[in-house]
This record gives C-alpha cells, sequence and structure tokens, in this order.
C-alpha cells in the first residue's frame, strides 16, 4: 500500500497483490497440518481439562495441576487470532486504497484494483476455509460453552 502512494500504478499493485496472495497461500498451505493438529489438540485440551477438574474436584490444587494446560490453549489461541488478523487485514485494504487521491484520472483503474481485491479474498485459509476473526471467537465461544457446562455439572455434584 505504501508504494502506492509513492507510485500510483495500478497494474503493478496488481501484480504486488497476486505476489502477496500467493504467498499467503502457499505459506498457510505450508503450516495446514500443523495448524489442524493444533485445533485437536485445543479440542482435547478443553475435554481433557475438564474431565480432569469433575474427577479431581475443584479444589484450588487442581488449578496448579491444570496450568500447563490453560498456558498451552491461550498459546493456540493466539496462533490462531494471528491468523485471523492477517485475514483482516487483507479486508480492510480495499477501504484503504479506496481513501487514495491518485489524481491523474486514474479513478476507474483505482475501482478497478478495489474490486480485483476484493473478488481476490486473500487471507489466510486452512483447508481452503478462510479464517477470520469471526470464525475464532465461535470457535472460542463454542468450546467456553463445552466447558462451563461440564464445570457445572462438576459442580451440581458436590
Amino acid at each position: 500500500c505504501y508504494r502506492l502512494v509513492i507510485d500510483p500504478s495500478m497494474a503493478e499493485a496488481m501484480q504486488d497483490w497476486n505476489v502477496l496472495q500467493a504467498l499467503l497461500r502457499r505459506a498457510a498451505g505450508s503450516v495446514e497440518l500443523a495448524l489442524i493438529i493444533l485445533l485437536a489438540m485445543m479440542a482435547w485440551l478443553v475435554a481433557a481439562f475438564s474431565l480432569d477438574y469433575v474427577g479431581l474436584g475443584s479444589r484450588l490444587s487442581t488449578f496448579r495441576l491444570q496450568l500447563p494446560r490453560i498456558l498451552m490453549l491461550c498459546g493456540v489461541l493466539r496462533v490462531f487470532i494471528t491468523a485471523a488478523g492477517v485475514t483482516d487485514k487483507c479486508a480492510r485494504v480495499p477501504s484503504l486504497i479506496n481513501s487514495f487521491s491518485c489524481g491523474n484520472g486514474n479513478d476507474r483503474e483505482q475501482q478497478h484494483l478495489v474490486q480485483f481485491i476484493v473478488s481476490s479474498e486473500a487471507g489466510f485459509y486452512i483447508s481452503n476455509v478462510r479464517v477470520s476473526m469471526g470464525m475464532v471467537m465461535k470457535f472460542m465461544y463454542l468450546w467456553s460453552v463445552v466447558l462451563f457446562a461440564i464445570v457445572g455439572k462438576g459442580l451440581s455434584k458436590m
């Protein structure tokens, strides 16, 4: 985007966007399996935490035993929030380019570039699914509900 302000060449900007999009797809493809394993590990961590909480009781000493799992869960969430942040930044680029004033009658080319970027849907993908902040938050909410349901059930038995 910075180069577009200095040199408003729309054709070059399209080429740069294609390179960026290809780089994102390649990077996401390289770490895709690791991210899927992290998702599975996160689901396992929530289930293990819940089972241990119900099995060991809600004493404060069990919290110390659960601390490594909680830290791992926070680390996995941070990875996915960072990946979603990349997608969200890509989604804001068209409005940024739309705010530029190219001045020399390139409004039509500028709109073509904006439409090109919007339709490219660049971002971070896992198994051809675009990772967005909304998706990460929904996943987090779902597992939070599961965790609180299991912990609530464990507390009601006491």
